[in-house]
């Protein structure tokens, strides 16, 4: 009985750590991302590193350089 919740509780982990390192983005000091919640405007992140949900937002990412 213990070792069933153990392994259930294994699987919840890696299906939330699974979630979580999906969400992540990383941008470039010279990009930034425009953030669509459920297909509307929601934001603009800047250079970095964040999270975004991906269930519900999608990301486009634009490049600030100009092109010669």
């Amino acid at each position: 009985m213990a070792d069933g919740f153990i392994i259930l509780g294994i699987i919840a982990f890696i299906i939330i750590f699974i979630f979580f390192i999906a969400g992540l983005r990383m941008v470039k000091e010279y990009e930034r991302v425009v953030v669509f919640r459920l297909g509307r405007y929601a934001g603009v992140k800047g250079p970095g590193i964040f999270w975004i949900n991906p269930l519900i937002e999608k990301t486009s990412l634009v490049d600030l350089r100009v092109q010669v």
